[in-house]
């Protein structure tokens, strides 16, 4: 497994001589926007910056009473990252369809 790296296009083609199967995994660099009136509002917070923030160490936003927006992969590595954010006293609610 090669984590954060680029990958040049030698190295992939090593990698492809060197391997039966090779998995891409990008994951998702970029969100869609929230689009609903004040979606600009202080508390309201991009998942992947908040997901990037708690990996780096910086302090976020989050507080006891959480709600994500949302049921996909993103939504729930959120959810999962703010309950363990919030405390013992926090409130993670998922709204989803």
């Amino acid at each position: 497994m090669h984590y954060n790296r680029e990958i040049s296009k030698d190295d992939f083609e090593q990698l492809r001589m060197d391997n039966g199967v090779i998995y891409i995994a990008a994951g998702a660099q970029k969100s869609k926007p929230f689009l609903i009136e004040n979606a600009d509002a202080k508390g309201i917070v991009d998942p992947l910056v908040f997901l990037f923030d708690v990996k780096s160490g910086t302090k976020t936003e989050a507080r006891n009473n959480i709600l994500i927006i949302g049921g996909g992969n993103t939504a729930m590595d959120a959810a999962r990252t703010a309950w363990r954010v919030s405390g013992p006293k926090g409130k993670v609610t998922i709204a989803y369809r």
